[in-house]
């Protein structure tokens, strides 16, 4: 009887410390999300400072990837941006305008940072999207021009993965992924990520993790 009480007593404590460690690698996934959100933010003000806007998202004008002319958009479109060497158009002394590429790239992504279109990158070597640490595809709207520009991202048809299942643009929910419908940092751009259960059934708008104050919370990602 002492052992079957001391049993199930070791039980109890290791489905808690079960418990315990999975909240923790939860919360510490969702800090480093929202890390690299930050990152990119600064990533992407560099690219502004250096070309004179922000990188297009391949929904308000088209990007392709250089190897294979690949529409990206989306995700894929920021990190084609920021992964690949710039392209840049410099005022030769002679007036002549020449498109000048660079050597390197101005983030050097980490691969669990990435999706390639294809298994082998080698395949498609600039065909590729940021993803989270869950390993689903980050969403990012150039809002440059304001509404004009905002791109409801609902599907994912704006994604190079699979998805099981696609929840709404947290920016179209009211009340629970915004305050007001619509882009949220206007004149410049949204980064989020569809969090912990992203990309599933089991998603829940109240876990995305953005660059704008999600409704009701009362503070700034």
């Amino acid at each position: 009887m002492e052992l079957l009480i001391v049993m199930g007593v070791i039980l109890t404590l290791m489905a808690l410390l079960f418990a315990g460690g999975l909240k923790w690698r939860q919360k510490a996934m969702e800090d480093s999300t929202t890390a690299f959100i930050k990152d990119l933010e600064l990533r992407i003000q560099e690219y502004h400072s250096i070309m004179g806007r922000y990188p297009p998202d391949g929904l308000d004008s088209e990007v392709l990837s250089f190897e294979s002319q690949e529409p990206l958009q989306s995700g894929a479109a920021l990190a084609h941006a920021l992964g690949t060497p710039l392209l840049r158009r410099e005022v030769q002394p002679s007036g002549v305008i020449k498109e000048v590429q660079d050597t390197e790239p101005l983030y050097r992504f980490k691969q669990d940072q990435l999706f390639y279109k294809d298994e082998d990158p080698d395949e498609y070597p600039d065909v590729f999207e940021l993803i989270d640490p869950w390993g689903n595809a980050f969403h990012y709207d150039n809002l440059a021009k304001g509404e004009e520009w905002y791109s409801e991202q609902s599907d994912d048809t704006v994604h190079l993965q699979f998805c099981e299942a696609h929840g709404d643009d947290p920016r179209e929910i009211e009340g629970e992924g915004v305050d007001t419908a619509g882009g949220q940092n206007m004149r410049k751009f949204d980064i989020w990520s569809h969090g912990a259960n992203g990309h599933t059934e089991k998603e829940l708008i109240t876990e995305s993790l953005c660059n704008w104050t999600r409704a009701l919370e009362g503070k700034t990602e």
